[in-house]
């Protein structure tokens, strides 16, 4: 429903009689409601020809000069009214045109009657409400221009203000978003470290059984012992069978007399002739079945076949032969 319009209150506003919250009311009234704003300006028209014509009380006509004469439109339309009813009032009129006694419609009716016997004077009134309607047409359009700019500010206006709201809403969506992201990354981190601290535990757990463990390779290496021979085929070489499973095969060579060399130096060749492997050796070990020197070698270097082992031991930086082995390598 439309607001009522209390016109005591628009003069008393238009006077600068009003409050500032009031005041505030009114002039937000006026740009929201362009019937209102049509109104004010129609008493504003009223309030001027009440001053020209004297209608005003004491009180009003000093806050009428000190705050509504203080727009210049607002004088040259009170200038006009002033002029024009001076004209007036210069003929010899039986009637005062400053009389208080006299209301408003009695001084139009009055004008009408004194103007048609006097065709100057009516001419010249007719002139100037030709000039007072090109005004008021002018100050219409004025108005309507103005209130067509304050609708496309008020458009404007609102038009930033949607797109302010929208852009809060869109940064706090992306704020809550990052909360959320930031929670996950959170919870994944503790999940991590908490997965790295389980792995350290089982290695470190693993480490210690592994220290306790017998060694594995054993059960990878196949040990065989081979006696010297002082050529080939004296005595039946001796058949080391190499196994699938068998990552090293370990010769065992027995030597035919204790010897006191500090190290030894064997030498795997193949039936060719071909040396297919070199190794320095520590001293000779007390085994079960004499004193012996142990080679090892790399089952991926002994392929099927006859193979010659000569060992040399070291004294004085010199090499002397010791023995030669013989055995055939098989496959199973």
């Amino acid at each position: 429903m439309m607001e009522a319009i209390d016109e005591k209150q628009i003069v008393r506003f238009l006077l600068g009689q009003l409050a500032e919250e009031r005041r505030a009311g009114i002039e937000d009234r006026m740009f929201s409601d362009n019937g209102f704003y049509e109104h004010v300006l129609a008493i504003q028209e009223e309030l001027a020809d009440d001053y020209v014509l004297d209608n005003l009380t004491t009180d009003q006509r000093v806050h009428f000069e000190k705050n509504f004469l203080r727009s210049p439109r607002r004088r040259e339309r009170v200038a006009f009214a002033t002029a024009f009813t001076q004209a007036l009032a210069d003929q010899n009129s039986p009637y005062p045109a400053t009389a208080a006694s006299e209301t408003r419609d009695s001084r139009k009716w009055w004008s009408f009657l004194w103007l048609a016997n006097r065709p100057q004077l009516a001419f010249a009134a007719m002139a100037a409400a030709f000039v007072l309607l090109v005004g008021a047409a002018w100050l219409y359009v004025q108005n309507r221009g103005l209130t067509k700019r304050v609708e496309i500010a008020q458009s404007e206006q609102q038009a930033v203000l949607n797109t302010s709201r929208e852009k809060a809403e869109a940064a706090e969506i992306e704020r809550q978003r990052l909360e959320r992201e930031n929670a996950d990354l959170r919870a994944q981190s503790a999940e991590i470290q908490a997965k790295i601290q389980e792995r350290e535990q089982q290695l470190e757990a693993a480490n210690r059984a592994s220290e306790h463990a017998p060694p594995a390779i054993t059960s990878q290496i196949a040990t065989f012992i081979l006696s010297p021979g002082l050529t080939r085929g004296s005595d039946e070489p001796e058949k080391v069978m190499i196994s699938g499973k068998s990552r090293f095969i370990q010769l065992q060579l027995a030597l035919a007399k204790p010897e006191d060399y500090k190290g030894y130096v064997a030498e795997v060749r193949t039936a060719r002739g071909n040396l297919i492997f070199s190794k320095s050796l520590p001293a000779a070990q007390q085994m079960s079945f004499g004193p012996a020197v142990s080679v090892t070698l790399p089952t991926d270097q002994i392929p099927i076949g006859e193979y010659e082992v000569t060992l040399k031991g070291a004294a004085s930086g010199k090499l002397q032969s010791v023995g030669y082995y013989y055995f055939i390598a098989l496959k199973r």
